[in-house]
């Protein structure tokens, strides 16, 4: 039971002679108990029967402890004296992290000890009708602050939030750092109440040195909507958390934060890295030159039911984004209306899709491209597991393709590696997108330093039967459109276009 009454009822009148002073009781915590969720700074659990020296049989107790978002748990063991065997499969603690059904830390039986720290770490006890022992004695303490990096979202909160954080002096920090030339950081607040002896102060950077986006006390209403929501200048963010030992204090903060795309960079100075490999999504991925695996959760073990995981890819805007489907094997049905995998043409679920497929019997490898810098891919799991359905998903390679969509009022289009050799065997694709009302004027090679020089054969540039390299120009959004290119240039070398 986590919940007691107490009252008392002082209706009757008495003798004048007798004293009248009233209760006094003192109440606490249960620690030998059979589970329950504690949010307490500091404290102990004891296993049911701890201080009489056994505990009882068939138990299955579970108990979490939870820090706030944003920080963490820290727990270790004075005592554990389980029944022991090779495999931990008679008594037992199990103990996850985050969730009931999360990460297995460990599971211990015997006298193994662990020491844990998690922002939520469940433990359940389970014993048989057998063999017994004292069980286990464990202290907790929460520590505040995080740091993390390249993590694509997240959560931060005061101490022992959602309720009064402790009345003492704390410097408490947070740092944030994503993809270096790549992306920033937007936060949002959603909770504030903070009494102006503590403040919180967020940097657009890693250090106190770095300028300040934002430093305020008072509560959410005293905030102007430039204050909830804000995004750094580059890729990394500080959060403190400055308190004195005030008797006055309040519930704190709650913000979130996730890593947004810049708008563009320098795709030369930046080196992508491999994402993590089976997981159910991630965001962003961000594109480069060399091929990086995404795998369905699991690959290449049986995929689990009732998933829509989403990775959001992107390159810089010098490129488009291509995927080279090499494995498929997903339930199939007519329509791929159960369980499929979609590839969409832009950064939302609900922009153009691109390429849908299911089933994988006779599936052969493809490459699927976006028609600018970003692409989504989607793959969903309804929640029916098919008699002797062994399905393992899908695997493939992501990396940047040439082409992509222009949309500002001029620029430069060049063709890979401009300057020295293009590749062999490459489809670039263009499109150059202006407002109602104005045309697209293009010029080639009119600088001496810029030369035109295109591998072709023959006096005309057109694809039909024409076996050498050709840049053509449509006046329309797709090669559909009618030609624009004339047939030959004069002065352009191998009169190819």
């Amino acid at each position: 039971m986590d919940l007691v009454s107490v009252r008392g009822s002082l209706t009757q009148a008495g003798s004048e002679n007798v004293e009248r002073t009233g209760f006094y009781a003192i109440y606490s915590a249960g620690v030998e108990t059979c589970g329950g969720t504690i949010r307490d700074a500091q404290g102990r659990i004891m296993s049911p029967g701890f201080t009489t020296g056994a505990y009882p049989p068939n138990l299955e107790c579970m108990w979490t402890l939870m820090a706030s978002p944003g920080n963490k748990v820290e727990a270790w063991f004075n005592t554990m004296e389980l029944e022991d065997t090779p495999d931990c499969s008679k008594d037992y603690l199990e103990i996850r992290e985050l969730t009931s059904d999360g990460d297995v830390l460990t599971i211990l039986c015997g006298s193994n000890k662990k020491r844990l720290a998690a922002e939520k770490i469940w433990l359940t006890l389970i014993t048989d009708n057998d063999v017994s022992g004292r069980g286990f004695e464990l202290e907790y303490e929460q520590t505040y602050g995080m740091e993390w990096e390249k993590v694509p979202s997240g959560m931060v909160s005061s101490p022992l939030y959602p309720n009064l954080y402790p009345p003492e002096n704390k410097n408490v920090v947070w740092k944030i750092d994503g993809y270096d030339g790549t992306t920033i950081i937007r936060y949002e607040i959603l909770y504030f109440d903070l009494p102006c002896d503590d403040e919180i102060i967020i940097y657009d950077g890693p250090t106190n040195d770095d300028p300040e986006l934002f430093r305020k006390c008072g509560q959410l209403s005293d905030l102007s909507p430039r204050d909830l929501i804000q995004e750094t200048t580059q890729h990394r963010m500080k959060i403190r958390f400055r308190t004195d030992d005030n008797a006055v204090v309040g519930h704190g903060f709650q913000l979130s934060w996730k890593l947004m795309v810049q708008e563009d960079w320098d795709w030369d100075n930046v080196d992508p890295e491999q994402i993590p490999i089976g997981t159910c999504g991630f965001n962003p991925v961000i594109v480069g030159e060399n091929p990086f695996w995404i795998t369905s959760p699991g690959f290449p073990n049986d995929y689990a039911p009732s998933q829509d995981c989403f990775w959001h890819l992107t390159a810089s805007q010098e490129h488009s984004v291509e995927f080279f489907l090499q494995f498929l094997d997903v339930e199939p049905s007519a329509d791929c209306s159960l369980d499929f995998l979609s590839f969409i043409d832009g950064p939302y679920a609900n922009d153009p899709q691109i390429y849908r497929a299911c089933g994988g019997k006779a599936f052969t490898p493809k490459r699927i491209r976006s028609s600018g810098r970003y692409m989504t891919i989607l793959f969903h799991t309804d929640d029916a597991i098919h008699e002797n359905a062994h399905r393992t998903g899908f695997n493939g390679t992501y990396y940047f393709a040439c082409g992509g969509t222009r949309t500002a009022d001029n620029g430069i289009i060049s063709s890979p590696k401009y300057d020295g050799e293009y590749p062999d065997d490459t489809d670039c694709y263009w499109m150059i997108n202006m407002s109602p009302g104005h045309t697209v004027g293009i010029v080639f090679g009119q600088d001496h330093d810029k030369p035109f020089s295109i591998d072709g054969h023959g006096p005309y540039c057109n694809e039909t039967g024409y076996a050498g390299d050709f840049v053509a120009l449509y006046n329309g959004a797709t090669v559909d459109s009618p030609p624009l290119m004339p047939q030959a240039q004069e002065g352009f070398q191998n009169d190819a276009c």
